[in-house]
């Protein structure tokens, strides 16, 4: 067969030219601050369970670089509460336990809208005691109406999970499931259907708990791949109730994260290792038929519309490059993976499209918590990169894979923090719980 070497150059170009897919993408760059927001809390463990001994705490934790006056409110419970933020502070609201989705395939007024005059950012928590995840909510501004979700197998009857609030009234919604899902008659749904939502109710979906026979379990149902479009934007939050990740690896925890649409999806990721933790598991999403997936400069797969790739062998900085658009998801493992350190939980991972000169962030968690945040900087700008005012050490920083960016692992105190470049660059954020056999761990994206 003889190769035409002008399509080769072509291709190549449009593989890895960084400057190209900014042109083509920067009006879309999504933005993780903004004034309003919908947001909700999936279920966390199984309710039937923990909810007698263990108490439920979910709080929102809301920070700004500007004076802004915030309403939080759901009309339906007489959820109305107002707050005024001051410049470079954080703000922890709790909200009661009663808005924790528990049904099933049902639509209920558990949508929390929350609006600011000014640009803000807000962090999600829910938390039982050894079962704790957060997530930074996605406002309105870059939300759309086509989502894959990206979540985890069920085990022993926990659950993979997703739910959709909608933002206006009348929102016709299609969901094209990947799996066998539960509903409240305990029917299974394994075709596509449609449901109606109105402004702020949420539609939580399950993947089915089944058996192969009355004495073999049949574990290995994910919601992961399901696809979802709607007709008006709507918020998607995706997770699941108490995880094991690898799935033989001793113990779970809850996962939650919201979901950026399909059109905010990027082609370059760069992940870092997780501070004390030996490894981690890593799972992309494919768009589209005949998506290639580079891992530091070298071919890993090749995936159809909705396929999922897993690795649980993440123990360097991983270089993620694709030819067309994916999610990518990192996840810290199992307490019992050798480290000792934490447990499983869900970070989304921001592709370079989305990279920013500025940040402002929060470690949410405090008292026994250690804070981490992963930077990924271009290697000429390290320099002209500070935390806080302050400078960062450069012999931190490590090559992540073969490209232009290092990257470093940094722990930070609890509250608000302001990071900042010269040029784009990455950032999230995760912690770990520290109190003997406490088994607990968060992730956000930046």
């Amino acid at each position: 067969m003889r190769f035409n070497p002008v399509l080769i150059i072509f291709f190549l170009a449009s593989f890895f030219s960084i400057d190209s897919i900014f042109a083509k993408n920067n009006e879309e760059a999504a933005t993780l601050e903004g004034t309003e927001f919908w947001i909700c809390f999936q279920q966390n463990f199984k309710h039937s369970i923990r909810d007698t001994n263990n108490k439920l705490i979910l709080e929102l934790v809301i920070i700004s670089s500007d004076s802004s006056n915030i309403l939080i409110e759901n009309e339906k419970f007489g959820l109305k509460k107002k707050v005024s933020l001051k410049p470079n502070t954080v703000e922890r609201v709790r909200i009661e336990p009663e808005f924790e989705i528990h049904d099933i395939a049902k639509p209920q007024k558990l949508a929390i809208h929350i609006s600011s005059d000014n640009p803000i950012k807000v962090y999600c928590i829910s938390s039982r005691p050894m079962t704790s995840d957060t997530y930074t909510a996605i406002p309105v501004s870059s939300l759309g109406t086509e989502y894959i979700i990206i979540s985890r197998p069920n085990k022993d009857e926990i659950l993979s999970e997703c739910a959709i609030a909608a933002c206006l009234d009348s929102t016709s919604i299609t969901i094209i499931p990947s799996t066998l899902l539960m509903n409240v008659k305990m029917k299974i749904y394994d075709k596509e259907f449609k449901i109606i939502l109105n402004k702020g109710e949420v539609y939580q979906l399950a993947a089915l708990f089944a058996y192969k026979n009355p004495i073999e379990r049949y574990f290995e149902n994910d919601l992961s791949g399901t696809i979802i479009k709607a007709d008006k934007k709507i918020a998607v939050f995706s997770g699941h109730q108490c995880a094991n990740i690898p799935y033989d690896i001793p113990g779970c925890n809850h996962l939650a994260e919201q979901l950026f649409p399909i059109n905010r999806w990027g082609q370059r990721f760069f992940i870092g290792q997780l501070a004390r933790r030996s490894k981690s598991s890593i799972r992309i999403i494919a768009a589209e038929d005949e998506t290639i997936i580079n891992i530091n400069s070298k071919k890993a797969t090749e995936l159809v519309a909705g396929e999922i790739y897993d690795r649980n062998d993440q123990s360097e900085a991983w270089f993620i490059e694709s030819n067309k658009p994916i999610i990518t998801a990192q996840f810290s493992q199992g307490f019992k993976n050798g480290d000792s350190i934490g447990d499983p939980m869900m970070l989304l991972i921001n592709p370079e499209r989305n990279f920013k000169k500025n940040y402002i962030f929060a470690a949410p968690l405090n008292d026994d918590w250690e804070n981490y945040i992963n930077i990924i900087v271009p290697a000429d700008e390290i320099g002209t990169l500070s935390l806080d005012n302050k400078p960062l050490d450069k012999s931190l920083f490590k090559e992540c894979g073969k490209s232009a960016y290092l990257i470093a692992q940094i722990k930070v105190k609890p509250g608000f923090h302001h990071i900042k470049c010269a040029q784009p660059f990455g950032l999230y954020s995760y912690g770990f719980n520290t109190i003997e056999k406490s088994y607990d761990a968060y992730g956000n994206i930046e």
